[in-house]
């Protein structure tokens, strides 16, 4: 980690309620190559209900309850003041504002009929795909800097003169509401139960470390303008994205046991599980290539940190204990270590959190797998028998048994599974947020904005566990010999 922190992962949580731009589901769907799994910020969500069909008290309801406020969160009461500003502005986005406005005639001609002719009734991944383009063109429209990089007390009044959408969103604001947020911490400070990866900002990712933009790098012209900034603002490692992250830049997922309240002393839960790309996005070397590079199929390991928890309990052993963060062993491997996070902001003091130190890995404490998430279709997912599957299906499914096979190999190189751990893990099913079927648009989009035609060929998220491996190897193996003679 160095300053400004834009070489490390940045994570969101969705303690505070404008880090809820993302559902589990669309997180893993991000990893398998969904064009349209966007994390929104708050502006960009209201866009995406406005352009659905959704207007005054619908349209608030809906954006209302997808941003939600978790009591976890230590400083919950300012954060729902936040949001309340934030909804106090939403009944000034209608359709009549958004045509008359100066953002609607920078509009594709192209978008703008689609959005009259279907009465302001696009399809999801079309609504989602326009309200980043709307987010683009609204911050493009500002100063640089101005509005969601701000963080002090300032003349909000331009914005709502200059915001060529005329809403003025973050009026009277200093926490601005058309902005991702992200730390480079992934402590329990702003998680409650779900918690999100990103890529790096020099790393194919996006962001600007908060803290330098403003003050540091203020002083020293880096070429970020900024309204306000001073010296001794609280830091938590926090970086700003306008409008939106692509779905690229999900890296990884972390779910909690509970949502339950956590103590100051203790600002995280323990992880149950963890989805993470089955490829870095750099390699150490050629050899760590993984199998899914191969034949260019998104594939998505399912870690299980609980199993550590659940068979120590049961007499299972292993040296097991809770796990707070995980990190892969080698940048671009299949190899995923816990880490010693879980005390929370405490743990990064201010001579830490501004130099090259952050969490240590426990290198004899490898994560058990669980399985793999993979693209195929919806017969595929269904159960279609094997002899029966397009030869696409079958392809899927046999990189994403190299790829888990390769992975098991990768972690059983440290401290082995125990007998004990391997039973527990056949006999636990995945959360119901991610086992539910997980809907994903083709991995081609069509123009900029409009997804490609026709839109109804979707397929869904399958999986493949551990105690399916061999099964599903032979039949690869079969297949592969069937093609040869």
């Amino acid at each position: 980690m160095r300053y400004p922190r834009h070489n490390v992962l940045q994570y969101a949580g969705d303690g505070v309620w404008d880090g809820n731009g993302l559902t589990a589901a669309r997180a893993v769907a991000a990893m398998l190559g969904d064009p349209y799994a966007y994390t929104a910020s708050p502006v960009m969500a209201a866009y995406q209900s406005l352009l659905m069909g959704l207007e005054g008290a619908p349209l608030l309801g809906n954006v209302s309850g997808r941003f939600l406020q978790s009591h976890a969160y230590r400083f919950a009461r300012e954060a729902s003041l936040h949001k309340e500003a934030f909804l106090a502005r939403l009944p000034r986005l209608t359709r009549s504002r958004l045509l008359e406005s100066q953002l609607w005639r920078r509009l594709p001609e192209e978008l703008q009929r689609e959005i009259v002719s279907t009465g302001f009734r696009l399809e999801r991944d079309a609504a989602t795909a326009a309200a980043a383009l709307i987010l683009d063109l609204l911050v493009a429209g500002r100063a640089p800097g101005s509005g969601w990089l701000a963080m002090e007390d300032s003349d909000w009044a331009a914005t709502e003169e200059t915001d060529s959408d005329s809403v003025g969103w973050n009026v009277g604001s200093t926490d601005p509401h058309d902005v991702v947020y992200t730390s480079v911490y992934d402590t329990g400070v702003y998680f409650a139960r779900m918690m999100v990866a990103y890529a790096a900002a020099d790393s194919g990712g996006s962001g600007i470390d908060t803290r330098w933009a403003t003050s540091w790098c203020r002083s020293r012209k880096c070429g970020v303008p900024e309204l306000s900034g001073r010296e001794d603002v609280w830091d938590a490692g926090e970086l700003r994205t306008p409008g939106y992250k692509r779905p690229s830049e999900v890296e990884a997922l972390f779910l909690a046991a509970s949502r339950a309240p956590v103590g100051r002393e203790n600002l995280g839960e323990p992880l149950s599980w963890a989805i993470f790309r089955a490829s870095g996005r750099r390699r150490a070397s050629a050899a760590a290539a993984s199998a899914s590079d191969a034949t260019h199929e998104p594939v998505a390991l399912i870690l299980c940190p609980a199993a550590l928890l659940e068979t120590d309990a049961k007499g299972g052993g292993g040296g097991a204990r809770a796990v707070y963060g995980i990190r892969r062993a080698l940048e671009g491997g299949l190899r995923f270590l816990a880490t010693s996070g879980g005390a929370g902001i405490e743990a990064f003091p201010e001579e830490r959190r501004l130099h090259d130190l952050a969490p240590e890995v426990t290198p004899q404490l490898p994560i058990p797998v669980w399985g793999v998430f993979y693209r195929c279709s919806a017969a595929a997912a269904a159960g279609q028998p094997w002899s029966l599957r397009a030869r696409a299906d079958q392809r899927r499914a046999c990189a994403a048994a190299r790829v888990l096979r390769e992975a098991l190999n990768a972690q059983r190189d440290g401290a082995g599974a125990t007998a004990g751990m391997e039973e527990w893990l056949r006999a636990t099913p995945l959360p119901a947020e991610l086992a539910a079927g997980i809907s994903l648009a083709p991995r081609a989009p069509g123009s900029s904005w409009l997804p490609a035609q026709p839109a109804a060929r979707r397929e869904v998220a399958c999986t493949l566990a551990v105690a399916e491996l061999v099964e599903d190897e032979a039949l690869c193996t079969a297949a592969a010999f069937a093609s040869q003679s």
